[in-house]
């Protein structure tokens, strides 16, 4: 499956995909660039991702930016 491009810099996300991800009309959609350099859509912001790992981790499960790059490195 494939989307072209247009002039405008818009591109289509084809039906199925909507209809699996449960994109909606007027949804907010957020793109970044992992690390090979594909573009990726997500319903949620990254960093609202990774909020629920950080929770207690002063208490029990140490660093929290240790935590986070492990769960980084896990995604990827």
């Amino acid at each position: 499956m494939t989307t072209t491009v247009s002039s405008k810099n818009q591109i289509v996300i084809p039906k199925a995909i909507r209809l699996k991800a449960g994109v909606k009309p007027g949804m907010k959609l957020y793109p970044t660039v992992n690390q090979e350099g594909n573009i990726v859509l997500s319903t949620k912001p990254i960093w609202h991702q990774n909020v629920g790992a950080l929770r207690g981790v002063w208490t029990k499960d140490g660093d929290p930016a240790q935590l986070l790059r492990k769960r980084r490195n896990q995604e990827q």
